[in-house]
């Protein structure tokens, strides 16, 4: 896939004219698929697909366009030509954009990563082991995944990734279900087997009658899954520096100094420990680490390339919506194993779901509990707990009310596959709140 990349940025520069810039995103990956339901496999196939976005840059002007590839080169040439067309005709239409920033600094990087996941048949196999006997539902998505960047000054950038995610509920009745997931760049099916087991524990559980409890406020131990529903919706405004300059962002009081969180919360994105390529669709590169809550405090921000030039800073590689791509969260002292002590009474969350902001300026956030909730009392699982809704912010959640943060944290890559196969990932501990606000 490399070399067929490097060969297009030839036709690139070759389509290119002297008096104006390119810049061109690749995107590729070759997957497969297999959907499950009832225990058994419903859906299985393999998508092969890569696109190509070029930006034109002429006279302060900007236009982008996209073509999907075919992955056969002689196509792909005149496929080049005709998106070098397109960008021309919406350049003669554009107006000038005083936000253009492009990378004049030539910087070119490749990063391969060593395929050691089995043969697809191999994984499902295992799963099928383990899942034939319950109502299994879930979908497993595996294989390449290809970033490519390249410009009219001969930058060029390469990433190339193997990773699996599975993303998998079973259920017992209507809709009471446990949820889980796995994911990584190698497939252990002890791993998945043991996993299995502990979801099985639960299902008894779920099998007892419901237990409703009025609005209140509870104690609460969210897993890390739920953790990433907080992390996921703060990750669209919070942390951008545009959001934050404009008095948008939801942490703003955060990043103002006027408000904090608990000092055992640091947050970073973690491009070297992630699943994300390290560079954006204007040529700058990311750090590794770029740090945007250290010690409860505001600590960084990322930057895209339009927000650099608007106000007058240095871009460190965000994309243009500024949200994080490998979200990592510290660990803290609360050891796994003794969670359900340490919670007493109260309520064991797994899963969250259909978050939004109820108030953006104190970064109160509202959604539902979600697959098996559990209602514990000292220290033991006593019975599912009906859906139910919260409203809190942030600053409570992470902050005042934060009892501790696991030790163990887990990674968890993006299931998601809109278009593409998602490269976001999560690396986050557990938390245990003295007091969250049950709504409805």
């Amino acid at each position: 896939m490399q070399s067929y990349f490097h060969d297009l940025v030839k036709s690139l520069k070759q389509e290119s004219a002297s008096n104006e810039f390119f810049a061109a995103s690749f995107l590729a990956e070759d997957s497969d698929f297999c959907r499950f339901n009832h225990g058994m496999v419903r859906q299985a196939g393999h998508v092969a697909q890569r696109s190509l976005e070029l930006r034109l840059v002429r006279n302060k002007k900007q236009a982008r366009s996209q073509i999907n590839l075919t992955g056969f080169l002689p196509e792909d040439q005149s496929r080049i030509q005709s998106v070098f067309e397109a960008g021309r005709a919406l350049l003669e239409i554009s107006p000038e954009d005083p936000y253009v920033l492009f990378n004049d600094n030539v910087h070119s990087t490749a990063k391969v990563e060593k395929n050691t996941l089995p043969n697809h048949d191999q994984i499902v196999t295992s799963v099928m082991d383990q899942a034939s006997s319950v109502d299994f539902v879930g979908i497993y998505a595996g294989g390449g995944v290809y970033r490519g960047f390249a410009n009219s000054h001969g930058q060029t950038n390469w990433f190339e990734s193997f990773n699996y995610n599975l993303d998998w509920s079973i259920y017992v009745r209507d809709d009471k279900a446990t949820k889980s997931g796995m994911s990584g760049k190698t497939w252990n099916p002890n791993d998945f087997k043991n996993r299995m087991e502990s979801l099985k524990d639960q299902l008894e559980v779920l099998g007892h009658p419901q237990k409703n409890i009025k609005p209140g406020n509870f104690r609460v131990y969210f897993s890390p899954a739920a953790m990433s529903e907080f992390l996921g919706i703060m990750a669209w405004g919070c942390f951008g520096l545009r959001s934050q300059k404009t008095k948008a962002s939801p942490l703003l009081k955060l990043v103002a100094g006027q408000a904090s969180v608990s000092p055992e919360v640091t947050i970073l994105e973690n491009t070297g420990a992630g699943a994300s390529p390290n560079f954006d669709a204007f040529g700058f590169t990311r750090p590794d680490v770029i740090p945007l809550i250290s010690n409860g405090q505001h600590a960084g921000s990322l930057i895209s390339a339009s927000t650099a030039k608007e106000f007058g800073v240095l871009p460190n590689g965000a994309q243009e919506w500024e949200s994080p791509n490998s979200v990592e969260m510290a660990g803290g002292k609360l050891n796994d194993s003794q969670i359900l002590k340490d919670l007493g009474t109260g309520i064991y969350v797994n899963n969250l779901w259909y978050l939004n902001y109820s108030d953006r300026t104190n970064c109160r956030i509202t959604g539902m509990t979600r697959f098996a909730t559990f209602w514990v009392e000292n220290g033991q699982i006593k019975a599912p707990l009906g859906v139910m809704r919260f409203d809190d912010s942030i600053y409570r959640i992470f902050g005042s009310n934060l009892v501790g943060l696991t030790a163990n944290r887990e990674f968890m890559l993006d299931p998601t596959t809109y278009e593409h196969r998602s490269t976001g990932s999560f690396h986050l501990p557990g938390a245990l709140v003295s007091d969250l606000a049950l709504t409805l």
